[in-house]
C-alpha cells in the first residue's frame, strides 16, 4: 500500500511484457519509486522469444509472474494477468502499459474517483507522451465521440497541454494504457474482447461496459507519463493490416447491417481516393496501406468469428514482402 489516505491494497496491477525487459523493468521500479509494493504487480510475458521474461522473474522474484507460451496479443495477454488478479481477490485490476511510467499518488486518485461516484465502470488518468522534447504533450486526456474507423476520439492527442483537461468527469471511453476496472464489471460484463491482436480492444471494451449500464471516468489527478508504440511500428504493413482488420471488426460489430455496408463503401472510398491527401504517405507507402485494406478485408470475411491473430499479420507481411521480390 501506497501512502495516502485512500487503501490501494485490494488493487492489482497488469503489466503486459514483450520482448521489453529494460522498459518493464523501469516501469516497476516507477511503482516502486512511488511507494507501490511488488505485492500489487502482475507481470504477463506474451511469449517473448528474447527470453524478457524469464529474466523479469528473476530480477523481480516478489512480483507474480504468469508465462505465456505464445504472442497472443495485448487483450489476451492481459486477460491472463485479470484472470490472476481475480483469483487474489482483487476489488480493482489496473491494466498499465509497460512502457509507462507513474507519478506518486495516480492509484489513490484512480481509485478514490471510482469509489465516488455511482455505477463507475472504468477510470482512466492523464497520460503525458514520455519523449524527449514533448514538453508535456497530451497522448490521453478523455475521449470524445465515435470516430470513422471507429472507436473513439481523444482529446488533445499529441498536442501541449492547455490546461482545460483538468476536471474530472465522465469520459466516452477509458484507454487500455491505464484502465482501472472494478471487480464488478469483470464479473458482470466479462474480459477483454480477445478478437483484436492489438488496439481498439480498449474502445470495444469501453463501448461493453457503457452498455452494461456503467459510467467511464476520465481522472487528470492520476497523472502517468506514457512511451507509446514501444512495440511496433505505425507504418510497418502487418500494423497498418491489422488497424483495417480492427476497424472492419468493431464496424461490423456495432452498426447494423445497413449501415455496415455503407460505411464499407465510404471506407474504400476513403483508402483509395481520400487518403493520399489526409495523410501525406508516398507512393509506395500508400500502395501498402491499400494492399493491407484489400488483405483485412478479405480475411475478415473469410474468418466467422473475425479474430486477429499474429500468424494473420505475419501472413500478410510475407505476402505483401512477396509481392515487392523481397
Amino acid at each position: 500500500m501506497s501512502g495516502g489516505e485512500i487503501d490501494v491494497s485490494g488493487v492489482r496491477i497488469v503489466l503486459l511484457n514483450w520482448q521489453g525487459f529494460d522498459t518493464t523493468s523501469t516501469c516497476v521500479e516507477s511503482l516502486r519509486s512511488c511507494g507501490y509494493g511488488d505485492d500489487l504487480v502482475i507481470i504477463v510475458d506474451n511469449g517473448s522469444p528474447d527470453g524478457s521474461g524469464p529474466r523479469l522473474r528473476e530480477k523481480f522474484p516478489n512480483i507474480t509472474y504468469v508465462q505465456n507460451d505464445n504472442n497472443d496479443g495485448f487483450a489476451r495477454g492481459c486477460n491472463l494477468g485479470i484472470r490472476q488478479a481475480l483469483a487474489e481477490t482483487a476489488e480493482f485490476i489496473l491494466l498499465l502499459n509497460n512502457d509507462c511510467e507513474v507519478t506518486p499518488g495516480f492509484l489513490e486518485a484512480m481509485v478514490r474517483c471510482a469509489r465516488s461516484h455511482d455505477k463507475v465502470g472504468l477510470v482512466s488518468g492523464k497520460l503525458y507522451l514520455l519523449q524527449p522534447g514533448s514538453d508535456d504533450r497530451i497522448w490521453y486526456a478523455g475521449a470524445q465521440r465515435r470516430t470513422f474507423r471507429g472507436g473513439v476520439g481523444l482529446r488533445g492527442h499529441l498536442a501541449p497541454d492547455p490546461g482545460e483537461f483538468d476536471v474530472e468527469e465522465p469520459t466516452e471511453g477509458c484507454t487500455g494504457a491505464m484502465m482501472l476496472i472494478p471487480r464488478e464489471v469483470l464479473e458482470r460484463v466479462g474480459l477483454l474482447p480477445e478478437e483484436y491482436f492489438f488496439g481498439m480492444e480498449e474502445w470495444d471494451y469501453s463501448e461493453q461496459v457503457r452498455r452494461a449500464g456503467y459510467t467511464l471516468w476520465y481522472c487528470p489527478d492520476a497523472v502517468v507519463y506514457h512511451r507509446s508504440d514501444g512495440s511496433h511500428d505505425n507504418l510497418s504493413p502487418k500494423f497498418v493490416y491489422c488497424g483495417h482488420r480492427n476497424s472492419l471488426i468493431y464496424q461490423s460489430r456495432y452498426l447494423n447491417r445497413a449501415k455496415y455496408e455503407a460505411w464499407l463503401r465510404v471506407y474504400a472510398a476513403y483508402v483509395k481516393w481520400y487518403s493520399p491527401r489526409r495523410l501525406g504517405y508516398d507512393a509506395d507507402t500508400m500502395d501498402m496501406f491499400r494492399k493491407a485494406w484489400r488483405a483485412a478485408l478479405r480475411d475478415h470475411r473469410a474468418r466467422k468469428d473475425h479474430w486477429v491473430t499474429a500468424e494473420d499479420l505475419e501472413a500478410f507481411d510475407q505476402e505483401y514482402q512477396g509481392a515487392r521480390g523481397r
